[in-house]
């Protein structure tokens, strides 16, 4: 999610990290634990699919079994496991930056080293 985080979009277990830094009341530690609940419940899952269709690819090519088809039809699936993948993880950014105030955005931009005092 680096595309995010460059461009002041941050992250939910960095904000959750840094809850005492940035100030945060309780409605948002709640509010932006949920979304870091639900992107990892997510991203696990997805990511547990990645793993099985990466393997089913490599298995494809160890028994000979792959053919031109099934090899783009294997990775059309991992291209969109890959893209719902970052997509979870974006949306999480983008679904974490309007709970913060703009102090505690620019804050967050310094804390992690993107910007200066």
């Amino acid at each position: 999610a680096r595309s995010a985080e460059l461009n002041g979009y941050p992250g939910p277990r960095h904000v959750l990290d840094m809850a005492s830094e940035l100030q945060l009341n309780a409605k948002k530690m709640t509010s932006i634990t949920a979304i870091f609940n639900d992107m990892n419940k997510q991203a696990v899952a997805i990511g547990q699919e990645i793993v099985d269709a990466e393997s089913l690819l490599g298995q494809s090519f160890s028994d000979k079994t792959i053919s031109e088809e099934t090899l783009q039809e294997q990775l059309e699936h991992l291209t969109s496991l890959y893209s719902q993948l970052r997509q979870t993880h974006l949306q999480a950014h983008l679904a974490v930056t309007p709970l913060l105030n703009a102090e505690q955005l620019a804050h967050y931009q310094v804390l992690r080293g993107y910007t200066q005092n």
